[in-house]
């Protein structure tokens, strides 16, 4: 009793310590998931950002000469140049490239007509750095509030210098949030993810899902702001959203040298189930355990001894050989009486597969085998147990299936098989399969409920093969 406590304990110790490590694995896998899909989306703005900062830059070597009243522009020629150069940033707002002075005048805008916008950007923080700094390059602007179309956006903007050095304006074009949107939709992720876009002050500027109620709100993200203040680029947190309430790990990354944070959610429901899973089946079967123990140990123990004296594996197909079948299924069957639980077995055999041998070869009927028994083994869950019983014959233990289930799945097997190529590239050459089923009733043995299999599946060769055929229930006498 004493060594029976002592092993329960140890137990008990062993299922914590596997569920907390399997807890951090979790997290940790589903971390570094989430951080190489942020990678990602920041390399496809960053890509983005740079193509842009291309045409700025070409636009701002052309329109240099023009600012400095070296060289004179048409305005609707210059416009609609502008606008043609628009068609390699389709990213951009439309007709959102324009030539500023150094005023804050647009004096050039993308567009058919010679038409200018009336607002005046000459206080803003993007066109202040501009004027000041002649070294500023490409700037990114904090989002803003555009005064000409009255939606949130990010500009972007290159200063034009004249040949003494003057600051003769800037070229700039503008990102509409909803750009970020629209990459974020394109992911592929969790139904309950998030994707969201802040600013260096938590303002969230795009999100999916949508949230537009939400846009430009400022949100308390302490997690965030802390470590991004303290110099930090990247990190991650479990923490109710601020959106919506759901439970979510969070990783978030800094856009390179530029004010924004991209952050992914994923809701702790979705990628810790399997781990609540597991813990259910630990604690279930913790308390079965402590009620059965004593049998189980002498049961497995006797068994254990067995299966390591024997092959396991048959090593052409890599299923369990015969013998270890055989006392899995002997063990099953004692189970069963106090589990009540239902079982079946199917028996399967290659029709004609002489044939297969005789025309093609045997290292084509090996393939063949191969073959047969990755079909049967993917339409099995990890509880059914499949074996090759002999030549080109397999059984297979279902666990939990009657016998009207057990000849779905069978039939589902013959099926797959008819139609599966028997080689890589298809060769043309196909075989069918004739099964026999028997379910494990009261009093069955290994050698009772094989036999009722073995002449269901003799029926169903002597009616045409490719077919199934189910086993009444014994009379036993």
């Amino acid at each position: 009793m004493v060594a029976v406590s002592l092993m329960m304990a140890g137990l008990a110790i062993w299922m914590v310590n596997d569920l907390r490590s399997s807890y951090h694995q979790t997290l940790d896998s589903t971390r570094k998931e989430m951080e190489n899909l942020l990678a990602v989306i920041e390399s496809n703005v960053l890509t983005t950002i740079a193509k842009i900062d291309v045409i700025l830059g070409e636009t701002a070597y052309d329109f240099t000469p023009v600012m400095a009243g070296l060289v004179p522009r048409d305005l609707k020629k210059a416009n609609r140049g502008l606008l043609r150069l628009m068609a390699y940033i389709p990213e951009v707002q439309k007709d959102s490239l324009r030539i500023v002075n150094p005023e804050g005048h647009v004096v050039f805008n993308a567009g058919l007509t010679a038409e200018l916008p009336k607002a005046i950007v000459g206080d803003r923080a993007y066109f202040l750095r501009q004027k000041h700094d002649s070294d500023a390059g490409l700037v990114v602007s904090e989002p803003l509030l555009s005064r000409f179309t009255g939606r949130w956006l990010i500009t972007l903007s290159r200063r034009m210098t004249g040949p003494d050095g003057q600051f003769l304006g800037l070229v700039q074009a503008a990102l509409r949030t909803e750009f970020f949107q629209g990459m974020f939709e394109l992911v592929q992720s969790g139904s309950y993810d998030s994707i969201s876009l802040f600013d260096d002050s938590m303002r969230l500027l795009a999100r999916r899902p949508a949230t537009p109620d939400q846009l430009g709100r400022q949100f308390f993200l302490p997690h965030m702001s802390i470590e991004i203040g303290a110099g930090q680029t990247q990190g991650g947190f479990l923490a109710p959203s601020v959106v919506d309430d759901i439970e979510r790990l969070f990783v978030y990354r800094k856009l390179a040298d530029f004010p924004y944070t991209l952050s992914i959610g994923r809701a702790s429901g979705e990628f810790l189930a399997e781990w609540r899973h597991r813990a259910y089946l630990y604690g279930l079967g913790y308390l079965g355990l402590a009620l059965a123990l004593t049998i189980f140990l002498i049961l497995s123990m006797r068994h254990e001894r067995t299966i390591e004296k024997l092959a396991s594996v048959d090593g052409l197909t890599g299923l369990t050989n015969r013998r270890v079948f055989d006392i899995t299924l002997d063990f099953a069957i004692n189970l069963r009486a106090r589990a009540l639980r239902p079982l079946s077995i199917i028996l399967f055999d290659i029709d004609h597969f002489k044939r297969v041998n005789d025309t093609y070869g045997h290292i084509k009927g090996d393939e063949v085998l191969r073959r047969v028994v990755e079909v049967i083994t993917r339409n099995l869950r990890k509880a059914d147990m499949p074996c090759r019983w002999g030549g080109e014959e397999f059984i297979v233990l279902l666990d939990g299936c009657d016998l009207d289930h057990a000849r779905e799945v069978a039939e589902g097997i013959r099926r797959e098989v008819e139609a599966e190529p028997m080689s890589d590239p298809d060769d043309g050459l196909r075989v069918t399969i004739s099964a026999g089923i028997a379910e494990i009733v009261d009093k069955d043995s290994v050698n009772s409920v094989v036999a009722r299999a073995d002449r269901a599946l003799y029926q169903a060769k002597e009616s045409g093969r490719n077919r199934v055929h189910t086993a009444g229930r014994p009379d036993w006498k």
